[in-house]
């Protein structure tokens, strides 16, 4: 819990300390883009503020400058091919799950060749809508990865909460829990669910309509003639 604190700290816009890191990060940047240093410096100072940038859940910095580095410091400095799969590999992820634009994330994907199991993992389980496979894939990625992936999670999961309102009638707690990936206070606290759960631990997601029972149209008057006679 004190890690996830402390992740949640570094990555609030309002934190001072976050700011001024910001700020001097986009001027080494403005830096070595305005003296048009392609080099070596410029490549570790590159990843360096791109590894920051994405623990530090700030998009407006990490994005652009893996652009800069993939497109504009790579063709002249060539990045190794463990660094091109890892700063690649963080753009797709970034594409997908921050952008949803799976197709340019197939493109950097082939472009640059990644190869990481895991990134097309997580990118076939956004596409697909598959939550478990998500969350399988965040439990073996790095943390820059996870810290990427974070950004699709709560349409993961809404999505999957979608899914399970149209599918079923009523659930067990066990298995909700299992598939949301969260306790029932915090699916009814945290995402709104409106479901009820009973004493045995089964949810109702929905209740069962019963059909309607159509009721026999009355049967018509017989007029009898005047004429007619009954059996004698």
């Amino acid at each position: 819990m004190v890690a996830q604190g402390k992740n949640a700290r570094y990555a609030d816009s309002h934190n001072a300390e976050l700011a001024s890191i910001i700020l001097s990060m986009r001027k080494l940047r403005e830096g070595i883009v305005g003296s048009s240093r392609v080099d070596a410096f410029s490549s570790k100072a590159y990843m360096f503020m791109i590894r920051v940038s994405i623990l530090m859940k700030h998009p407006d910095s990490y994005h652009p400058a893996i652009q800069h580095l993939l497109y504009d410091i790579h063709p002249y400095v060539p990045l190794s091919a463990s660094e091109k799969q890892e700063f690649a590999g963080y753009l797709v992820l970034h594409l997908a799950s921050k952008m949803k634009a799976y197709n340019e994330a197939f493109m950097v994907k082939r472009e640059f060749q990644v190869t990481d199991y895991r990134i097309l993992q997580a990118v076939d389980a956004m596409i697909q809508g598959n939550y478990w496979s998500f969350r399988a894939t965040r439990r073996k990625v790095d943390l820059y990865k996870a810290r990427l992936l974070e950004d699709a999670e709560q349409r993961m999961r809404d999505h999957t909460l979608k899914c399970l309102g149209k599918s079923y009638f009523t659930v067990d707690v066990n298995y909700l829990e299992s598939v949301t990936g969260a306790k029932w206070d915090e699916l009814k606290k945290e995402f709104g669910v409106g479901w009820d759960m009973n004493s045995a631990g089964i949810v109702t997601v929905r209740k069962q309509k019963r059909p309607e029972q159509k009721v026999a149209p009355p049967t018509p008057p017989v007029k009898l003639d005047a004429n007619f006679k009954a059996w004698e």
